[in-house]
């Protein structure tokens, strides 16, 4: 995974490095970029819910399924939105409310006046919370026994690599590359945060019991240093 997503990123800044009116063009409204996200986050969606459903002796509990139903409703949210319900598809008209209050005049909340403006920084703090939050329970014991508690489905860290890189894709290539379109860093930010979230999901559904929290297989980078010490 975390090859991956590298050489993902490469192949993203020497797109946008070389051929910027392309990279434009491709990132356009209902364009490859746009759909391919809101395919991966439908596909993270299916295989939360898959997951939820299994039936094969594997050792999810109820708490932990609920979690996974959650995620599906969530990554399902995230595809209506990007393909605005199927507005443009449908030949569907927006309605009156959305014409007044939606920026671009769409049947989305994401892009609402008072929303639009924030999308990407709340983006930003929640996917930075969720990588600070996962890669605690992976070394931390407190922070593992909480999650424990809680039942929290905690994703692989090779998973995360797809939400670092969208981090520095959603608040700083643009700069770092003085790109006149921003809001193509964007759009690439946002796919590689639905490839890390499908990637969890798959994981998920494959490899259930990698997503649960318990002392058996998880040991906390101290505690193994401690164990080898003695």
């Amino acid at each position: 995974m975390p090859l991956a997503a590298s050489l993902a990123f490469a192949a993203c800044v020497a797109f946008a490095v070389g051929f910027p009116a392309e990279l434009h063009r491709t990132c356009r409204e209902d364009g490859p970029i746009e759909s391919f996200i809101a395919l991966a986050f439908l596909a993270a969606a299916i295989a939360f819910a898959a997951a939820a459903t299994r039936r094969d002796g594997s050792s999810l509990g109820r708490a932990h399924r609920l979690w996974l139903w959650a995620a599906a409703v969530g990554a399902f949210l995230c595809f209506g939105e990007e393909i605005s319900w199927g507005q443009r598809l449908l030949g569907i008209e927006t309605p009156r409310p959305f014409l007044e209050l939606n920026a671009q005049r769409e049947l989305n909340v994401h892009n609402l006046q008072g929303v639009q403006p924030l999308k990407y920084t709340v983006l930003v703090a929640a996917v930075s919370l969720a990588l600070i939050g996962a890669f605690a329970v992976r070394t931390l014991a407190p922070a593992r026994a909480l999650a424990r508690t809680l039942k929290v489905p905690v994703p692989a860290l090779a998973d995360l690599s797809w939400l670092v890189v969208s981090i520095f894709l959603l608040r700083n290539l643009a700069n770092c590359l003085a790109m006149a379109e921003r809001n193509d860093a964007q759009e690439l930010g946002e796919l590689f945060l639905a490839l890390g979230v499908c990637a969890f999901a798959v994981r998920a559904r494959l490899v259930p019991a990698s997503i649960v929290v318990a002392d058996e297989t998880l040991i906390p980078a101290a505690d193994s240093c401690r164990s080898t010490v003695r």
